[in-house]
């Protein structure tokens, strides 16, 4: 595990589709000797200009990965095989062409299952397209790099753990807090001392000639900012032992996810790679779930510098949307200043009167928390220039710490805009989630600290200045139950109510949901802070009219279930009478709105309250299983189904697999499901409801990568799902 690189990412993702990273810069051409011959017009550090097929939307772009995913596989052989029968479908297989040549054969095929079974030549060479769009050819696999990185580019090396490649690293105490020291074998000041001999940043005389004395068959250099390391005098030192630039983007995450997947190729840590890819992922899907329907309903400006407020192009513009914001910024620069002190007025009109606005800052990497006594000065000093505006006034400012990860600052923001949805702590939680998957730091915890801060006049703390309930008064029959929700002003960060009932024999109240005890009126309370709403709550004896079932027949196979609602008319009535009864238990049982299905037979189920009821007629037959089918798991990549479903290491949470049996009416008495590696991944439970079993399963090994397989089986019928674990650390 790494033990030295600076964890934080600043960067930011696009979405092709809800799995689709747009990943359109690093390409790479695997050559050998006798792997297909083709003439490589050879630059500088390996640089040639052999043109680079388009392959605009996959992660490898890696002459040989024909699927474009992250490493070579048994699937592109398949895609290869593919293309050489059907020459035509080159054009939308680009990366079958192992040999770039422009025809796919068998050379390319013998190449690429030799990268699959590791038994490539020893001289094997691959052709990467850099930032610069430079086609340099370096060694395969590579063990020695120097590195040069930022905060960005140190991330990157830290989800794939670079420790043993990295022979040199460039780089500056500029955005290091004390936990990214921790993470540093290398010394703190600039030389040799180190595990790691470090040079500094700024590529100085002295740093050119500490760097003559290492060798290594690569120099990966952060794009932006690599000053001197990509002068004329490092690059006659490349050039004396041979090694080879590559120049890499990794300020925005389709450049930074492409940069991990492509290196990742390189030294061969894909699966490092696509452990990161996953967690990325599974964030953006988590958010976009649980908001449902009000994702891209909060409307958001970010803010990155002291005062620059991001326009269209911004990758932190990109990065409010992905986290399920409206960002309603409309010019299409990538920043735009804003300085009261200047005259500036026009963040004050009504049409940028966001609900949030998200300022990015590092704070010079001087504190991870943005609530730290030493820069609070700071804090103050870039806020004055929104004090003004309708997002600072109604506590809907927020500074966010721009060194922690892209996982965790998408989650971080998904929090503040959505917090009824995805649950007060997600941005920690996910946080922790990537400190645990990529660094050796057992003891730290992200709940501790305060990356993400509301600002209000100088505080972190915005009060709850009101809070409205849904109703301010309700009718309620005995028994029958409501559900209060309520508001608060945006930005507040005192969120907990505190509800009360005056009158508990009459209604009680446990987190907004009132239930009526007996006839008489109670007063129901809600308390945040200082702010109070009150709802006055009558309960009578409120005759119903009428209950209807959902459903008038329903058919079962034996063991099967079935679903069974009610409507009652009107709907507070009182339903202290209210049952739900089976005219024959051992044929058909009900309980809790599903009735099970005991054995072969026909019986009635009624629904009474009151004087009123409905009726359901249950018939339970002999029908054999014809089918059982999974198709959560399958996703189409480059016309290739995936059929599997990603279980990350960690043991924290249960996960549900949902399968359909056909017909829905069948039996299923002998309903079995298995997994084919317990130890890895166990069974926690299963059970079937309207033709569907769902399957609850927990990952009990957390480092072990493996294809786990989950079969379900009735009768002569069976499924198998697929659990890809990827290895935590």
């Amino acid at each position: 595990m790494p033990k030295f690189i600076n964890y934080w990412m600043y960067c930011q993702l696009d979405i092709m589709s809800s799995k689709s990273l747009i990943i359109a810069v690093v390409a790479i051409v695997v050559v050998a000797a006798g792997a297909g011959a083709f003439v490589v017009l050879s630059n500088n550090n390996g640089s040639s200009n052999e043109k680079a097929a388009d392959v605009a939307g996959s992660y490898g772009l890696v002459y040989g990965n024909a699927d474009g995913d992250t490493k070579f596989s048994d699937a592109d052989l398949n895609i290869i095989k593919k293309v050489m029968d059907t020459p035509s479908l080159l054009k939308d297989y680009p990366l079958a062409d192992a040999d770039n040549n422009g025809t796919v054969e068998q050379a390319d095929y013998d190449f690429v299952k030799s990268l699959v079974d590791g038994t490539q030549p020893a001289d094997a060479t691959v052709k990467v397209i850099d930032a610069l769009k430079n086609v340099v050819t370096v060694p395969f696999p590579l063990k020695s790099i120097f590195f040069f990185g930022q905060v960005n580019g140190r991330t990157v090396a830290n989800v794939l753990d670079l420790q043993d490649n990295i022979v040199c690293l460039a780089t500056n105490d500029t955005y290091l807090n004390d936990i990214d020291k921790e993470l540093m074998s290398v010394t703190n000041a600039d030389g040799f001392s180190g595990k790691i001999p470090r040079l500094t940043s700024n590529a100085t005389e002295q740093d050119i000639s500490d760097l003559s004395k290492t060798t290594f068959q690569a120099a990966i250099l952060e794009e932006s900012g690599m000053g001197g390391y990509n002068g004329d005098a490092a690059r006659s030192f490349y050039d004396s032992i041979g090694a080879k630039v590559l120049q890499f983007n990794f300020d925005s995450a389709t450049t930074s996810l492409q940069s991990v997947a492509t290196i990742g190729i390189l030294v061969q840590k894909s699966d490092k790679a696509a452990n990161y890819i996953d967690l990325v992922e599974d964030v953006t899907d988590t958010i976009k779930n649980k908001t449902g329907s009000k994702f891209g309903t909060a409307t958001v400006l970010s803010v990155v510098m002291s005062n620059s407020v991001s326009g269209t192009p911004s990758d932190y513009y990109a990065a409010t949307v992905l986290a399920g914001g409206k960002n309603i910024a409309d010019w299409t620069t990538s920043t735009k200043k804003f300085n009261p002190s200047n005259g500036d007025t026009w963040l004050y009109e009504s049409k940028y009167n966001a609900n949030y606005m998200i300022h990015f800052k590092s704070m010079g990497g001087h504190s991870l928390d943005m609530d730290a006594e030493t820069i609070k000065d700071n804090l103050k000093e870039y806020s004055a220039y929104f004090s003004e505006t309708t997002m600072f006034k109604n506590g809907g400012y927020y500074l966010l710490n721009g060194l922690i990860p892209l996982p965790a600052r998408l989650a971080y923001m998904a929090e503040v805009m959505y917090t009824d949805s995805v649950g007060k702590g997600y941005g920690a939680t996910v946080f922790q989630d990537f400190v645990d998957s990529f660094t050796d730091l057992k003891d730290w915890k992200a709940a501790d600290h305060t990356v993400m801060w509301s600002f209000k006049e100088g505080s972190g703390y915005v009060p709850a200045k009101s809070v409205t309930l849904s109703e301010e008064s309700l009718t309620l029959g005995l028994s029958n139950s409501a559900q209060l929700t309520y508001t608060i002003n945006d930005g507040a960060t005192d969120t907990t109510p505190i509800w009360t009932s005056d009158n508990t024999s009459v209604a009680t109240v446990s987190l907004g949901k009132i239930t009526a005890l007996a006839a008489g009126i109670a007063t129901i309370t809600i308390s945040i802070g200082d702010a109070t709403d009150t709802c006055t709550v009558t309960v009578q004896d409120v005759k119903a009219t009428e209950i209807q079932l959902s459903k008038d027949t329903v058919s079962l196979g034996k063991d099967g279930k079935a679903t069974l609602t009610y409507t009652i008319t009107p709907s507070n009535a009182s339903i202290d009478s209210f049952s739900l009864t089976s005219s024959d238990d051992s044929i058909v049982a009900v309980g809790d709105g599903v009735v099970i299905a005991k054995a072969i037979g026909i019986a009635t189920i009624t629904a009474s309250v009151g004087d009123v009821s409905d009726t359901c007629v249950v018939t339970v037959s002999d029908k054999a299983v014809t089918g059982i089918t999974w198709t959560e798991g399958q996703t189409v990549s480059k016309g290739v189904v995936q059929d599997y479903k990603t279980m990350r290491g960690t043991s924290s949470y249960d996960y549900e697999f949902v399968f359909t049996v056909a017909p829905e009416a069948a039996n299923i008495d002998d309903l079995a499901v298995t997994s084919s590696n317990d130890s890895i991944v166990k069974v926690v439970s299963f059970d079937e409801c309207d033709g569907k079993v769902t399957v609850v399963l927990k990952r009990v090994d957390d480092t072990t990568a493996e294809v786990v397989n989950i079969t379900v089986s009735a009768g002569d019928q069976s499924c198998i799902a697929k659990c890809k674990c990827n290895g935590a650390k």
